[in-house]
């Protein structure tokens, strides 16, 4: 995995690293393979950000519906921890995530 900062090569020949701009998909694509893994580790992180937001609503459902409304308060203390859970989650994948992507951001500036 590139690192920043990356080790700048600019006017130097590299190693037939040459960008590919015949059009802007190609051009694209190529960016994305210089990238390599990092690419489909801000996939993966991505989507394990998004994950709470998605299930957060659907939890608070649950706990309204099964605790409040149900009059259990088991139930409720149940939904909220789990609540609670996936909210650290979100934040923890989100700062992750923002790594990732500031980290991609800089080998494709320094790159290309």
């Amino acid at each position: 995995m590139q690192d920043f900062p990356p080790e700048i090569r600019a006017y130097s020949v590299r190693d037939g690293a040459q960008p590919d701009t015949r059009s802007p998909r190609h051009f694209l694509w190529w960016v994305v393979r210089l990238e390599g893994t990092l690419a489909l580790a801000g996939v993966a992180i991505a989507l394990v950000w998004m994950l709470p937001q998605v299930t957060g609503p659907w939890l608070v459902g649950r706990a309204i519906d099964d605790g409040i409304v149900g009059g259990d308060s088991g139930a409720l203390l149940q939904w909220v921890l789990v609540l609670l859970a996936v909210t650290v989650v979100g934040g923890l994948s989100g700062t992750v995530y923002h790594t990732v992507i500031v980290r991609e951001w800089l080998v494709a500036l320094y790159g290309t």
